[in-house]
């Protein structure tokens, strides 16, 4: 770059300053978040601050460029490192400021409001300031101001769709309630004070990546974590961080930085740290009810489940915090720590020091669970002062404490320097030293045999009856104004109850002994993650779940979700589950539950699930669909319901083939029904038992199986033209019907050919764009949505491990795609889709549209991925997906869907023409979004999804070709039954209305246990002439 009058501007979208220029150059260089300098193309006008105006758009990050040259205007693109010319001369440059058009010019983004500001000057009396808004989407509007004591809602639907947005909002004394569900790669920084954070209805996951460290291959950009707290009196509460990971391996969920803090309630695991920092001297960090497990490693220097600084004060009571990896559970340096009925353990891992407070202090340690895992990293349990006693007052109070060395020996309190001591009543259990260092009374302390507890094997450290420990403490006094008596114990899971004395005296130990009831009233059911159906054969399945404490493990399975069957009750308790149920039915579609009880009572039922048996023969109607396909009887219920009449000739009963010899020879497959022809077929047979279906049924397969992937034929929009397009229009699902159907073993061959080569397409070394985080998204959410759909049903179907990890690859992709707007709750690309229907700077200047029937597959593909993970993330999308549907998906011209929708210019827009002549329209992408719209009821019950899905339905199923002001039949009438109507132009081998009825309506005819009791037709449409 030149040697004088460069130039720096930093981008706060993107996170990167992009810099050079100069004295005549070209040159551009960027710098990232992480110091990385990267060369970009050249400009292609002379930059700098004597040849242009370098400024960003703090809402779209594009750069605005105005060049002194030739008085252009253009837009560079940081991300794709591409120039767009803007029309026209930019008010700017009318008339030229002082000598230049860049002398006397100055600009500024204001990012509250989305804006640029412009001041230029002829003069220093004569100055003009402009205002330009470049895009929309960002900071468009100020932040509304919201009373002090008010409560800001966050979560699909409500009043802010991002925790971000709702902190950046909030003033001091306000509560942010965030709705249980997961929150993909969002990070945080809460620099304000006085502030309360509060997950409702379940923990709100802040979720980073895969949510697991150790799988993880993005860095959060901040280098610090999850959440980074730097202001004061900042309450979280509810909250779920997981796969914090950063560049320096000292990611964590929380970074601490700030003032006093209070965590409550929260669950911290698969961070390289739980929390990590420190406040000042006179801070105060309080901890409660909350879990920290499999957070921490040892790369190069140790992390932990919590590491505490230097501080004032650490509060850590009634928590869980457990299976560290390498590190301790438990770490601080504050000057004052007040440890209270916490449960620390590393029986299951390879952590080190269970508790550690390396430069002394004082140390109220009392009524703690503390048991070391045989192992361990580290023989010492309790370590004090080992790195030097150098914090001030040092004192060490170990009263009322379990201890429990499953290694056999080693140290359970090492004690460094000369500090105050006083060790009472504590029992030690398992084999070791019971202090190092330091000398003290030990008299009133228990050495006892893993027999004299309730189950130590499974953590119920209670005494028995009959225990020596019982009655055997001692008044512990107090230190200072400190109580040293033991007021809580602890309850799992990261639970507390009062500590009550009964008898003779205090016990020793964390428990009291309370004769009929040794166990603790522990209310809180075990949290259920994980579920999945592998396995699967002809007559069995192995349903699998784990599960965050220890419980037994069960499930119920049966035909419907009345679950007649049980599997035998495995009462181990345990955290990871694995049950198998035989004597199954072959090709039958089960619903199941899993039940998990934990040791106090307390039981977990989880949500309903499905799964196909495989076999031979022929399965009965509608059990080979992954989900249970309604019959044709279930769809004239819900028409007579609504009050609809049809022509028993219109039924799929009496449907005829209008060509005999049906066979497949070299098809369009672009033209095929948007789903996959054979399922189609398949399903419309088992629905219907007509004969007509199941020859095309067997035609498909036949070309599925010999002809598709061999691209026999001479077309030019056939699987292997379309290979070259990152097989968009891929079909698969249909071939594991076939299998399911007939036991036809080259039909699921071929399908796994087909998914090799989607698995190449998502591959590290693949040119294609599927990675490292587009998931293939520019090129349309067809097609993600097609290989998620087909990878799902492969992995249900076959179990392995192949499919099980491409699935999760192209759901967590997906997840994390940079293309999702939670503010609309969709996904949206700019250049290859919003451009190129619009026109170019359309994505720029706040255009968001997507493709109608993309959304209906994708959506398809969510839900049967929903089915068989039970993944919150993908129920979350789900619902966001209906809620964008819901608001945009009906044109007010016309109330029909378009092939693309969305806003323009703040309204609904949709891709046809709002004047006669209609350019291009089609009433069947109406009907491709009523599935979405009844997901959208049945993960929220909100019964208005179910009441516009029947609205979308009619609207579509009696529309005309070209010509939104006609309809084919009256609101009371059956038009057609879906799938049903042959099209006579494509040589018959399609079907008309051909997007697919079926496999985006069907849950519109379920039966009413799994849908609202509906006897209301749909609403009648306004202002239309029917034909």
């Amino acid at each position: 770059m030149g040697d004088y009058h460069n130039f720096a501007e930093y981008n706060p979208v993107y996170k990167v300053v992009v810099f050079g220029g100069g004295n005549g150059s070209r040159k551009l260089y960027k710098m990232s978040s992480n110091g990385m300098i990267t060369a970009l193309q050249d400009a292609p006008v002379d930059v700098g601050v004597q040849s242009s105006l370098f400024t960003v758009d703090p809402a779209s990050g594009d750069y605005l460029v105005f060049s002194n040259t030739n008085s252009s205007f253009w837009v560079y693109k940081v991300q794709t490192d591409t120039w767009i010319q803007q029309a026209g001369t930019p008010p700017i440059f009318q008339p030229p400021v002082n000598e230049t058009p860049v002398h006397g010019l100055v600009a500024s983004p204001i990012s509250t409001y989305g804006v640029d500001l412009f001041v230029d000057c002829q003069t220093q009396s004569s100055c003009v300031v402009r205002l330009y808004k470049h895009a929309g989407g960002g900071a468009v509007t100020p932040p509304p101001l919201v009373p002090p004591s008010g409560t800001l809602q966050v979560g699909p639907g409500k009043q802010y769709p991002t925790i971000s947005a709702a902190v950046a909002a909030a003033q001091t004394g306000n509560i942010i309630e965030i709705g249980a569900g997961v929150y993909p790669n969002e990070t945080l920084t809460i620099s304000k004070s006085n502030l309360t954070l509060r997950g409702v209805g379940g923990y709100a996951h802040l979720k980073w990546g895969t949510g697991n460290y150790q799988t993880n291959t993005s860095l959060i950009a901040n280098g610090k974590g999850i959440f980074v707290i730097s202001g004061s009196n900042i309450t979280l509460e509810n909250l779920e961080f997981s796969g914090a990971k950063v560049v320096d391996e000292n990611g964590a969920g929380i970074r601490y930085e700030g003032g006093d803090l209070t965590v409550r309630g929260s669950y911290f695991h698969d961070n390289e740290n739980g929390i990590l920092g420190q406040g000042g001297a006179g801070n105060t960090l309080l901890i409660e009810h909350s879990i920290f497990e499999r957070n921490g490693y040892c790369p190069t220097s140790c992390a932990h489940n919590l590491y505490i600084g230097n501080m004032g004060r650490l509060i850590f009571r009634h928590n869980k915090s457990i299976d560290s990896r390498e590190g301790h559970p438990l770490k601080s340096r504050a000057l004052v720590n007040e440890i209270i009925s916490n449960y620390l353990s590393t029986k299951n891992s390879d952590g080190s020091y269970e508790a550690d407070f390396p430069n002394g202090g004082t140390l109220y340690f009392v009524g703690n669970i503390v048991e070391q895992g045989a192992g361990t990293g580290n023989p010492t349990m309790l370590s004090y002062g080992e790195e030097g006693a150098s914090n001030p007052n040092p004192a060490l109070y170990v009263i009322n404490n379990t201890f429990y060395n499953w290694l056999g020996s080693g140290t359970f309190v090492a004690v460094s320097g000369s500090p105050t001591l006083t060790l009472k009543n504590n029992i030690f259990s398992g084999g070791g030293t019971t202090l190092s260092g330091g000398s003290t009374d030990l008299s009133s302390n228990k050495t006892l045999a893993s027999t004299s507890f309730v189950s130590a094997s499974s953590g119920n450290f209670h005494l028995i009856a009959g225990s020596s420990a019982i009655d055997a403490g001692i008044d512990p006094g107090s230190a200072a104004t400190f109580s040293l008596t033991p007021q809580w114990e602890y309850v799992e899971p990261a639970g507390k109850q009062a500590r009550v004395i009964s008898g003779g005296g205090l016990d020793v130990g964390a428990y009291e002994f309370v004769s009929g009831t040794p166990i603790p009233s522990d209310t809180i059911p075990p949290i259920v993650s994980g579920m999945s159906a592998a396995s699967i054969t002809s007559s069995s399945a192995t349903i699998t779940w784990t599960t965050n404490e220890p419980a037994d493990s069960q499930v119920d399975y049966a035909l419907t979700s009345s679950y007649t069957s049980s599997s035998p009750l495995n009462t181990s308790l345990i955290t990871s589950h694995s049950v198998n149920i035989a004597g199954l039915a072959a090709f039958t579609l089960y619903h199941y539950r899993i039940k998990s009880k934990d040791a106090a009572g307390n039981l977990t039922t989880s949500a309903d699930f499905m799964f196909t048996t495989l076999g031979s023969g022929s399965p009965p109607p509608g059990s080979v669909a992954g989900y249970h396909m309604p019959s044709v009887q279930d769809e004239k219920n819900t028409y007579t319901s609504w009050g609809w009449t049809w022509k028993a000739n219109q039924e799929p009963s009496a449907v005829t083939d209008p060509i005999s010899n049906y066979t497949v020879n070299d098809p369009d497959i672009h033209y095929d029904t948007e789903g996959d022809d054979l399922w189609t077929y398949l399903m419309m047979f088992h629905r219907s038992g007509n004969t007509v279906y199941q020859n095309r049924a067997n035609a498909w397969a036949t070309y599925f199986k010999n002809g598709y992937s061999n691209c026999t034929g001479s077309s030019s929009r056939n699987y292997c033209f379309d290979k070259g397009f990152g097989l968009d229009h891929v079909y698969g699902w249909g071939l594991i019907a076939r299998y399911e159907d007939s036991a036809d073993a080259a039909a699921l061959t071929e399908a796994e050919n087909i998914a090799a080569d989607i698995e190449n397409l998502w591959a590290p070394d693949s040119s294609f764009s599927c990675l490292p985080s587009e998931a293939c998204t520019s090129w349309g959410l067809r097609l993600p949505g097609r290989h998620l759909l087909f990878m799902t049903r492969l992995a249900e179907i076959t179990g392995k491990s192949r499919w099980i990890t491409l699935r999760d690859k192209i759901i967590n992709l997906l997840i994390n795609n940079p293309n999702w707007d939670a503010t609309r709750g969709m996904y949206f690309v700019g250049g290859s889709q919003t451009d190129e229907k619009i026109g170019v700077g359309a994505y720029a200047a706040g255009a968001r549209i997507q493709s109608t029937f993309h959304i209906g597959v994708l959506t398809e593909a969510f839900a049967h991925a929903y089915r068989t993970t039970g993944r919150q993330d993908i129920k979350n999308r789900m619902i966001a997906i209906a809620h964008f549907v819901d608001q945009y998906g009906l044109d007010p011209t016309y109330q029909y869907t378009a092939s693309y929708f969305g806003v323009v210019n703040g309204k609904v827009w949709h891709s046809y023409s709002a004047t006669q002549p209609v350019t291009f329209w089609d009433p069947v992408y109406t009907t491709d979004l009523v599935n979405t719209l009844v997901w959208g009821y049945k993960h929220t019950g909100d019964i208005s999804f179910y009441n516009r899905a029947k609205y979308f339905f009619n609207r579509g199923t009696k529309g005309v070709y070209g010509s939104p002001t006609q309809r084919v039949a009256a609101d009371n009438v059956v038009h057609h039954f879906v799938d049903t109507i042959f099209d006579s132009s494509m040589g018959n081998k399609y079907l008309a209305y051909n997007k697919g009825e079926l496999q985006y309506t069907y849950l519109l005819f379920e039966n009413p246990s799994a849908s609202p009791s509906d006897t209301d037709p749909p609403a009648p449409p306004t202002n239309l002439t029917a034909k």
